[in-house]
This record gives C-alpha cells, sequence and structure tokens, in this order.
C-alpha cells in the first residue's frame, strides 16, 4: 500500500511538473517492466480479451525497443501478441535494419512470423553500420496490396527521425516515433508530417491514419497542435510501463469515411507476457471503413 500511494504520488508531482514546463521536458524515463496482473478470467466470453468485430480494420502502434529491452529475441513474442489480438496492420518504432547491434532486418522477420505478412521499414537514421528506424507490417488477405509508399525524413541536432506512410487501396497509414529530448523539435515534427500527408492525400476520398510514439502527453503543445487536422482515435490508457500514454493513433479530418468501433491498449494478453517484450505496450483502434 505504501508503494501504491509513493507511485500516485510520484506520477502527480511529475504531471505538475510537466504542465508547468511545456517548452522542455527530460526523456520519458526507462523503467523495469511492472507486474501485469492476468484477468482471472475470459472477461469477454469467446472474443477473448481484445474481442473484434466482424468486418473491423484492427490498427496497432506499437514500440518494441529493438525487440530486445528485455530478452535478447522478442520477435516471437510479438508474432504471438499480434496473432492474439487479430491484427491487420502494425506501425512499429524503434527497429534495427542491418546494424551491429542485429544483422537483421527485423520487421521482414516478424512478418515471416506472421505467414504471410508483408513489411516495409523506414530508415530513420543511419547506425553502427546499418540503420534504425520505423516500419509498418500489415496482412494482405485483410488489406490488400500496397499501392505506393513515402519516407519523411525528420533530421536534427541529435537522432535523425522519419515517418513511413503507406498507401492502400481503401486507406493510408503512417507511422513515426518523435524527437524525445525537445518539445519544440516535436510540434516542428508533427507539423512537417501533417503538411506532407496533405499535401499527398487531401481529396483522395481515403481514410489517413496516423500512429506514432509521440513521446508526448496528452495536454503538450504537438499534440494539442495535432487536434486543428488529427482526431485522436486511440484510447488513453497506459502504454508505457511507467503508467503514461505517449502511444497515439489518429485520423485525418475530413478524409474518408470511416466508423470508429473501440480502441484499447494489450496490456493482458495471453499468449506471451507484454511486460517482457517491450517496455512499450501495444495500442489499438478498430474502424469500419465505410468504402469499403
Amino acid at each position: 500500500m505504501k508503494n501504491r500511494v509513493l507511485q500516485f504520488f510520484l506520477c502527480s508531482l511529475s504531471a505538475m511538473m510537466l504542465s508547468a514546463c511545456s517548452d522542455a521536458r527530460e526523456p520519458v524515463p526507462e523503467l523495469p517492466p511492472p507486474a501485469i496482473t492476468e484477468p482471472d478470467a475470459d472477461e469477454s466470453g469467446d472474443g477473448g480479451l481484445y474481442p473484434k468485430d466482424e468486418g473491423a480494420l484492427r490498427i496497432v502502434q506499437y514500440n518494441v525497443g529493438y525487440f530486445d529491452k528485455y530478452v535478447a529475441n522478442s520477435i516471437p513474442m510479438v508474432v504471438s501478441m499480434m496473432t492474439e489480438l487479430e491484427a491487420d496492420i502494425v506501425g512499429f518504432n524503434e527497429l534495427d535494419y542491418m546494424n551491429g547491434r542485429h544483422d537483421i532486418d527485423q520487421i521482414a522477420q516478424f512478418a515471416h512470423g506472421m505467414k504471410g505478412w508483408k513489411s516495409v521499414f523506414g530508415p530513420s537514421a543511419a547506425w553502427n553500420g546499418g540503420h534504425i528506424g520505423v516500419g509498418i507490417a500489415w496482412n494482405p488477405d485483410a488489406i490488400g496490396e500496397l499501392v505506393d509508399e513515402h519516407f519523411i525524413s525528420l533530421p536534427n541536432d541529435g537522432e535523425d527521425r522519419g515517418c513511413l506512410v503507406l498507401e492502400f487501396d481503401s486507406f493510408i497509414f503512417a507511422t513515426t516515433h518523435l524527437e524525445v529530448s525537445s518539445s519544440s523539435e516535436r510540434l516542428k515534427e508533427v507539423q512537417t508530417i501533417t503538411a506532407r500527408i496533405k499535401e499527398w492525400y487531401s481529396g483522395t476520398g481515403k481514410p489517413v491514419f496516423f500512429g506514432g510514439d509521440m513521446n508526448e502527453y496528452s495536454n503538450s503543445a504537438a499534440v494539442i497542435w495535432l487536434g486543428t487536422d488529427w482526431d485522436r482515435l486511440s484510447c488513453e490508457k497506459a502504454t508505457f510501463q511507467n503508467g503514461t500514454c505517449i502511444d497515439m493513433i489518429f485520423g485525418l479530418k475530413g478524409e474518408g469515411s470511416y466508423e470508429l468501433l473501440g480502441s484499447d491498449v494489450g496490456t493482458g494478453l495471453k499468449s506471451a507476457d507484454a511486460s517482457k517484450a517491450s517496455d512499450h505496450f501495444p495500442v489499438y483502434i478498430d474502424v469500419k471503413l465505410n468504402n469499403n
């Protein structure tokens, strides 16, 4: 009980400090994974813990921490988790590509494990003889084939960032991982991403979804600014293991027709311990595309 009171006090203090210092903040601290309590029973009947409506498109956003945050290789764990979640498309952050840490294409290995999935890697920065970046993997049986792709480079004085944008027959999906140490830089990054996506896809009639590890809270300047052009679609449950919500999914206002069916964060998956797979949890939205 004392530990819970202390945690509540620390979280409250952190929120007060963030509100008072909106121009800059320290990177979100890395904490050891907490114990995740599994539900005693299947609370949702035959549909599992995270039931999916027939005809729904499930879009997942997930920072996987280079698939080695707490175990040597969490790719098999994440394959099990995404299979259980019945994901149709996943935006990944913190991926290695043929570098000195992991001399493999991590997202391609994930897609191979999903049996028939496809993937695209977005090289945000050159690192250790290869690259680090973001990526998107999807089930072509559920989504169809890739129509077009773009990559938005977001260079800065720290670690270069980027945003991968993929167009499919019926929708567009983008994923990014914003700068960790500068709120003003994060604001510039979302402004750049929004401008480019609107330039390419405004007036196409296709829904545009945008997810990422924003390294921001809901009351930050960048997230508030996004509200001008984007609707926040994902829930505000904690996506990071310090109890904060920094991974989000948005929909571009006025583009395409869809219905938001729901959103959740996969903390209670049965196929693998999500608290050991990464320091983040997967957040998802379920949507029904009206142009199908």
